[in-house]
């Protein structure tokens, strides 16, 4: 942290200087000002965190000082230094934002107490804007990575209350939406218009288009008139859309649930919607569709999505499983069953493909001339071959990339590395790369993170003599303070008191 001394006495400066420096590690002294005006001047040049004003000084006084600093950046903390004991110098100050004011000469524990409250705040208050700039970038990220379907559901099957906490609920009630852009021209200004007119009513995700759909994760609505009105509420927007484009668009809705974790299960009935929309209508909730079509019809569009999800998980048997369950609610007719079996295949070989998998093999021995029977046993063949390709892709994939991860991660950990670097550099989603990471090594990332910085601590403390901020930065971390609260919840000691009895013996 940056601190800036306004005092006009050089011994006052040198005192105060040798007391902070020597007691506060983190704090660097990047300039001392014996003015007002100066103080005004340093500040715009460096971007001090804390600024120590004394108010008597030559010229213009601290509380001037402080009221320009202040309108200028009202989040620099401010420590008032004077020898004064008067109630409106207090007051003054205070009004201008100021929470903290030394009376001189302060006694050294009064001293450091004062500096150790405002660093604290400092502290809370960075540690609140990285987990908003943490969370802005998880979000982007998030959106970034829905290009792939299977992402896009391992991420909401995995992190459903992660990502719902990144939003301030109103109403409990949340849904997924699949929508689809029918004319390609204009598709980005098309999807940012739905964005935000989605947003003056719901916290949402919004992904990106594929083949012009693209899915929006309703968390919470904002009023709970749009929950008890929802189709009034999408008929609205999309007339506010053809208004705005003279184009239209269609969505299918999944159910409302109370729970961020049952919003994978809205997502599938959205996405099993959008394949009965009324192209009049423009929409279909689930239900609506579940409840106007013939029982038969409904339930194998159910069931393939079924198969589907089977051959993408890698399970094999659960996706022979499924198919046999869909079997019996084709037409009897023999051509459309073998018609089917056909494009079932080139379905599953569109997942495999839509994963980056290589499997020609899939589409290379279309059958000319075989019984149902024989069909129905080669699109079984066809189904399992996918399904064993992408386990063992998934297995293959996941192997390697958590050896790499863990060779890169030991050669990198002295440096500030987030589990978003390490993806990256494996080319893996981050999400899908925490689940495997922990699966494999039984830990999370950060926890095998923390414990080879501890471990290397510990070696630097014991064999060196090293001060405690520079072990600090050689195992990762910039903060002293908060290394020391790391290494202490690790072995039950501070950094100081781990290498006492160490240096002893």
């Amino acid at each position: 942290m940056k601190w800036l001394m306004v005092e006009d006495e050089m011994i006052e400066r040198e005192g105060l200087k040798k007391m902070v420096t020597d007691q506060f590690t983190e704090l660097k002294l990047i300039g001392e000002a014996v003015s007002g005006r100066e103080a005004i001047d340093l500040a715009k040049e460096h971007h001090p965190d804390l600024i120590t004003m004394d108010i008597k000084m030559p010229g213009m006084d601290g509380i001037q000082a402080v009221k320009e600093i202040k309108a200028w950046n009202p989040d620099i903390e401010i420590i008032m230094m004077t020898a004064y004991n008067e109630f409106e110098y207090a007051r003054e100050v205070m009004r201008q934002g100021v929470q903290e004011y030394v009376l001189k000469p302060a006694k050294k524990s009064e001293l450091y107490a004062t500096f150790q409250r405002v660093l604290n705040g400092i502290a809370e208050k960075r540690q609140k804007e990285n987990e908003g700039q943490d969370k802005q970038a998880i979000l982007s990220l998030i959106q970034s990575n829905w290009m792939q379907a299977y992402f896009t559901e391992r991420v909401m099957e995995h992190y459903p209350e992660e990502l719902a906490s990144f939003f301030p609920a109103s109403s409990g009630k949340g849904c997924a939406m699949i929508v689809h852009l029918d004319d390609p021209q204009g598709y980005e200004e098309q999807q940012v218009w739905i964005k935000e007119e989605l947003e003056k009513s719901t916290y949402c995700l919004v992904g990106p288009i594929q083949s012009g759909h693209f899915p929006v994760w309703v968390f919470a609505f904002k009023d709970e008139e749009k929950v008890a009105n929802l189709s009034k509420w999408i008929r609205t927007t999309l007339q506010r859309f053809q208004s705005a484009f003279q184009k239209k668009i269609t969505i299918g809705i999944g159910n409302l649930y109370n729970e961020p974790s049952q919003l994978i299960h809205s997502y599938h009935e959205a996405v099993i919607a959008m394949a009965f929309v009324n192209l009049q209508k423009g929409y279909v909730l689930y239900d609506e569709a579940k409840s106007q079509l013939a029982p038969g019809a409904f339930n194998r569009v159910v069931q393939e999505k079924k198969i589907y999800e089977a051959v993408r998980s890698g399970d094999s048997d659960l996706a022979i499983h499924q198919f046999e369950q869909l079997w019996p609610l084709l037409d009897e007719g023999v051509e459309e069953r073998i018609s089917y079996c056909k494009d079932l295949v080139h379905a599953v070989y569109g997942i495999i493909k839509e994963m980056g998998i290589a499997e020609q093999s899939l589409l290379s021995d279309f059958p000319e001339e075989m019984n149902p029977s024989d069909w129905r046993k080669w699109a079984v063949q066809k189904v399992a071959q996918a399904s064993d390709g992408i386990r063992s892709w998934k297995h293959v994939t996941s192997k390697d990339a958590i050896w790499e991860a863990e060779e890169w991660i030991k050669s990198h950990f002295e440096e500030p590395i987030t589990l978003e670097d390490v993806a990256e550099h494996v080319s893996l989603s981050p999400y899908y790369f925490s689940k495997i990471f922990k699966e494999r090594l039984n830990k999370s990332f950060v926890d095998y993170l923390t414990d080879l910085r501890v471990v290397k601590a510990k070696e630097l403390l014991t064999t060196t003599d090293k001060p405690l901020k520079e072990i600090s930065q050689l195992v990762g971390y910039k903060d002293p303070n908060y290394f020391s609260r790391v290494f202490k919840k690790r072995m039950g000691v501070t950094p100081s008191e781990y290498r006492v009895p160490s240096m002893k013996s």
